[in-house]
């Protein structure tokens, strides 16, 4: 007895099967039928304890029946009855009919949902022939779930009676148990009063409800029901493990960065590599991925560069900057006779001076405006200013800092050609603004 008792302990230790939903609780009643065994109680004369099993009776017509109810927290009664024949053991061939009825509490020892080991108590009645006397009984048993509701069952109890014509004996048994009780339409261990999903087979941790793919995230989450995947992309699978799932991954089996759908891009210049026709080597996104060639490697592509074959800074469109200090004198701006106005060739080179004096920063410059002696000389001074003010204010219109520009004009007092020339050729040279760097 006391190594059977050991090796169950030892079994219900070691085994340490997933703590689920306790069955007792979703199916309060089972049955159990089986056989039962009985180490002879008539002969006393034995040295000792363990000699006892050499007289183990095991009857073909004995069972074993018992009929529980869960209590709660993992207890349980039942109402057991044994029918069973006992060889008297002394060569006479005599055998003695064994009957008990007894009451057993029973604790459960684990929840596991396939090994249940448990402990027992109670107390009943036993006949050996026609003598009868009370017990009380205690032991230890398991079952085994083969399903929801069919497993086996074991167990071993030690008899203790309390009359003189009474006699202490063990009693074991082995037998199928069955349990019922609970309504679960979907057999998934839940009541379906407790079941979130009563007519679709479900798991306890989702209360009743599936997890069809198995990855942790239920049906009615799950935006990739059919595929295991990852809980924080809603059980949608990411093959690449670039955060994006397969689903919206344009390169699912090659990992990629978001902003390009999940295709890589090996050369970093935005343009992926299946559209890529230089994937590595750093292009231009409007040249298929591929570099756009920079004829006078000034860093300006030719594509952008408005002097391709003169190197300059891209803040002049790769054109080199000429210094105003290499022009003392820039185009002259020339005038029609006695007029102030200016034609739209005078604007085209004032935009190109425009241009030099604002790369040229910190620089002051001189507009001095001039005239031919047609008219008097007071006439001829108050012209030249004028001609001098009206392309000073152009520049300023194309953004040159006012400041930087000093103006006067000088009549008829400083001629490239002499005006005493009947030429209009010579006297349309004296028409004229010239602009000077000062520093």
């Amino acid at each position: 007895m006391r190594s059977f008792v050991l090796l169950i302990t030892v079994i219900a230790c070691s085994l340490n099967f997933q703590e689920t939903h306790a069955q007792d609780a979703l199916n309060k009643w089972s049955i159990t039928l089986g056989l039962n065994a009985v180490i002879n109680p008539v002969r006393v004369d034995l040295p000792n304890e363990i000699d006892r099993f050499e007289t183990f009776n095991l009857d073909p017509a004995g069972f074993k029946l018992n009929v529980s109810r869960y209590l709660g927290a993992g207890f349980s009664f039942g109402a057991v009855g044994s029918i069973n024949n006992v060889d008297t053991n002394d060569n006479s061939g005599d055998e003695l009919a064994y009957i008990s009825v007894d009451g057993a509490f029973k604790y459960n020892l684990s929840k596991g949902l396939i090994f249940r080991p448990y402990l027992t108590t109670g107390g009943g009645y036993s006949w050996l022939d026609d003598v009868g006397a009370p017990t009380a009984n205690g032991g230890i048993g398991f079952n085994i779930f083969i399903t929801n509701n069919f497993g086996v069952n074991v167990e071993g109890i030690y008899k203790y009676t309390f009359r003189s014509t009474g006699v202490q004996h063990q009693q074991y048994s082995a037998g199928l148990i069955y349990k019922f009780g609970a309504k679960d339409k979907d057999k998934d261990g839940i009541k379906d009063d407790e079941d979130d999903c009563p007519d679709e087979f479900g798991l306890l941790k989702f209360n009743g409800c599936p997890d069809t793919d198995g990855d942790g995230v239920k049906d009615s989450e799950d935006a990739c029901p059919d595929m295991a995947g990852l809980k924080e992309l809603n059980g949608c699978p990411d093959t690449d493990g670039d955060g994006i799932k397969d689903l919206e991954d344009e390169c699912p089996e090659i990992a990629g960065p978001k902003n390009l759908r999940g295709c890589p891009d090996s050369d970093g210049d935005g343009v992926p590599d299946k559209f890529d026709s230089c994937p590595d080597i750093k292009g231009a996104t409007n040249n298929r991925g591929c570099p756009i060639p920079d004829t006078d490697n000034d860093g300006v592509d030719d594509s952008k560069d408005k002097c391709p074959n003169q190197a300059g800074p891209a803040n002049n469109a790769g054109c080199p900057i000429q210094k105003a200090k290499d022009q003392l004198v820039f185009k002259r701006i020339t005038f029609e006779y006695g007029k102030v106005g200016l034609t739209q060739d005078n604007k085209t080179i004032l935009d190109e001076i425009a241009t030099t004096i604002n790369l040229n920063s910190g620089k002051i410059f001189h507009i001095a405006g001039h005239a031919d002696n047609t008219f008097s000389d007071e006439h001829n001074l108050n012209l030249s200013r004028q001609r001098a003010e009206i392309v000073k204010n152009y520049l300023v219109q194309k953004g040159v800092d006012e400041a930087r520009l000093t103006v006067k004009g000088y009549g008829e007092t400083r001629p490239l050609d002499p005006n005493d020339t009947e030429s209009d050729e010579a006297r349309a040279k004296n028409r004229r603004v010239e602009i000077f760097q000062l520093n």
